[in-house]
């Protein structure tokens, strides 16, 4: 940037290049059916997501984030009442500012459904930009393929069965990240990296892993300034900014490393989890294997490897987003590499076989992905066989707007737009250990949550409840109201 270009000029510019460059890729490549694959991603999203909510499948995470939400749009701080029954700023739990970008949309439309519909925009988008970089280096056939093995890939897949999480909109920056490399965009490359840094403190060893990338291409200065600014960042929230806006004055998640980290690393690398994982990436990236791009990964897995948490590695939940948005990015690259050599014609047979071969793949990671939705999506809940649902629809209006309320965590979600509420819990404390101490409580008797199939604390709860004070108010099948 010139000394007398101001910085408003300088992101006018930029964003008029941008355009130019999108509308001449768009015209280069003609993506009519990378957009369709695209679409045809988001519709399914949207009504798997859609589908989950209207049963009551979803829960904690989507209420968390809904809170923070649902007070940026009226300009104050993300406090959350579900951690806790004091101010708890949901900076000081995880760095997320990057949600306030929902606010104005959620102030016109305060519906906490939006950001269900903000993760599938957000993951069809990223899918698209995978799609059509595909599309201009291996053609259109393949580029549309791509689109929809991302979209549905299990990483992906159990990311949209699993409530809601900022990480989403790291996907598509990701993404742009490792084009903006590639075609050496180092100002959109700083920027992108920016927006990841806010998304949440650990995408920094994304950030850092995009240096590692940089230093194979021997790009020594870009790589390792990114590298070391990722390492700044990440101490800097984790030991100031996090802490500072915490309830404890501590960041909270250390705890994912217990006793000695080498003890952790043998124990994750010993592990069928682990081996899994490791397979299942392969399954994934396929070509993309001998991608230089893969390096990316390094510093995420390995802050993985030294944790306790055997989580990390379980093919469930939204932890893998963006090991599959790498794995894309990986396979065009050398899927691209491999089609660019200079072959001898008694190669290209087998280049060409190669070449189907992995196509058959990214049909399987489709299959896969389609299977997940359907053996672990809970699509097969449907509102007509849903037994509470139509009991939970009439017990919420009872419950008037701005009411302190606790609620068991699959009604929780749907009470974020109008109430104040708090996650029951069996031992009734909130997360940070206070008592529950609302005017209003719902329950369902027959929840699975917390494993009240087997202990049944919630009829517990309600039977202490009655004798403490509070009166029935509602009452459908297994599902109560009580007031204080």
């Amino acid at each position: 940037m010139r000394a007398e270009t101001s910085p408003a000029t300088w992101i006018r510019q930029r964003a008029r290049s941008a355009g130019h460059g999108l509308t001449a890729l768009i015209r280069r490549h003609r993506p009519g059916p990378v957009l369709i694959a695209a679409s045809l991603v988001l519709i399914i999203h949207l009504a798997v997501a859609w589908h989950r909510y209207a049963t009551y499948q979803l829960g904690f995470d989507l209420a968390l984030f809904g809170e923070s939400v649902r007070e940026y749009s009226h300009l104050r701080p993300p406090l959350s009442t579900i951690k806790s029954g004091q101010p708890f700023n949901m900076l000081g739990d995880h760095f997320t500012p990057i949600l306030a970008l929902l606010a104005p949309i959620y102030r016109l439309v305060p519906d906490i459904r939006l950001l269900l519909a903000a993760q599938a925009v957000l993951f069809a988008l990223a899918a698209a930009i995978i799609g059509l970089w595909a599309a201009a280096r291996l053609g259109r056939g393949v580029g549309a393929l791509l689109t929809v093995a991302f979209g549905l890939s299990w990483g992906i897949v159990h990311a949209l069965l699993f409530d809601f999480h900022e990480i989403a909109f790291a996907t598509p920056l990701l993404a742009g990240a490792l084009i903006a490399i590639q075609r050496q965009r180092w100002a959109w490359l700083w920027l992108l990296v920016v927006l990841l840094w806010l998304t949440k403190e650990d995408t920094t060893f994304v950030t850092a892993g995009l240096g590692l990338l940089l230093l194979t291409r021997r790009r020594w200065l870009q790589g390792l300034a990114l590298g070391g600014a990722s390492l700044a960042v990440f101490l800097a929230l984790v030991e100031w900014v996090i802490p500072g806006l915490s309830q404890s004055g501590t960041y909270t998640y250390f705890d994912v490393v217990e006793g000695s980290p080498w003890s952790a690393l043998g124990a994750n690398l010993t592990s069928p989890a682990f081996a899994t994982f490791v397979l299942a990436v392969a399954f994934v990236a396929g070509l993309g294997l001998a991608s230089p791009i893969m390096v990316t990964l390094v510093p995420l897995v390995a802050s993985r490897l030294v944790s306790s948490r055997s989580i990390y590695f379980v093919m469930q939940h939204h932890y893998h987003v963006l090991v599959m948005v790498v794995c894309a990015m990986a396979l065009i690259d050398s899927w691209d590499r491999l089609r660019r050599l200079d072959h001898r014609p008694r190669w290209d047979q087998l280049i060409k076989l190669v070449g189907l071969a992995q196509i058959v793949l990214l049909g399987l990671v489709t299959a896969h992905g389609i299977e997940i939705l359907i053996t672990t999506g809970g699509l097969d809940r449907t509102y007509s066989n849903c037994s509470v649902c139509a009991d939970i629809d009439r017990a919420l209006p009872v419950i008037p707007d701005g009411a302190d309320v606790a609620a068991e965590v699959y009604i929780l979600p749907h009470l974020v737009d109008r109430a104040r509420p708090r996650m029951a819990m069996p031992d009734w404390l909130d997360q940070t250990g206070r008592p529950l101490d609302p005017d209003w409580v719902i329950l369902n008797l027959n929840s699975s949550a917390n494993d009240n199939l087997t202990n049944h604390w919630e009829a517990l709860t309600a039977e202490r409840l009655l004798a403490g004070g509070y009166v029935t108010v509602y009452e459908s099948g297994p599902i109560v109201v009580l007031q204080r």
